[in-house]
């Protein structure tokens, strides 16, 4: 699917990568669009699990928060080219898509006690900003993704009042 794009990838190409049958790949899937949906949730459930670690490891609200973040763009932006066919070559509401990490990020930033008053609109905003840097972050050298990456969790930090 990299190589030939969503779009031109067979079932059967598919199957064959991962050194299945085409039968065995339908006998879990209904279609190419059921794949890729799996794929896609794998894909965000590996990316909460890291932030989640990563906020556990953390020791003060703060710390979380910006924990959270960095883990965050990490890891979305670690294979920019899956990250462009799961979501944008798809066509998904990545808003849905990323539900599981809306969540965890409002259990961060409730649980920090962040002076935040309209955390709904923080959130989406926050979030929205995060996706809109990592693209930046995405096609960065790689020398400067850290200091990115520590600048983009510094600003959320900051516009949601929370103390280093």
């Amino acid at each position: 699917m990299l190589r030939r794009g969503l779009q031109q990838a067979t079932v059967a190409e598919i199957a064959a990568a991962a050194a299945l049958g085409k039968g065995t790949v339908y006998l879990q899937f209904d279609s190419k669009d059921d794949v890729v949906d799996a794929l896609r949730q794998r894909y965000v459930e590996g990316i909460e699990q890291a932030a989640r670690a990563a906020v556990r490891r953390a020791t003060s609200p703060p710390d979380q928060l910006r924990a959270f973040v960095r883990s965050f763009v990490i890891a979305s932006t670690s294979d920019p080219e899956l990250h462009h066919l799961l979501f944008h070559e798809a066509g998904v509401d990545e808003a849905k898509a990323f539900a599981p990490l809306r969540v965890a990020f409002i259990e961060v930033v409730k649980g920090g006690g962040f002076p935040a008053t309209n955390i709904d609109l923080v959130i989406d905003f926050t979030l929205g900003g995060i996706h809109a840097a990592a693209i930046t972050v995405a096609h960065l050298p790689a020398n400067r993704r850290a200091r990115a990456v520590s600048a983009i969790a510094d600003l959320v930090s900051r516009a949601l009042g929370a103390e280093r």
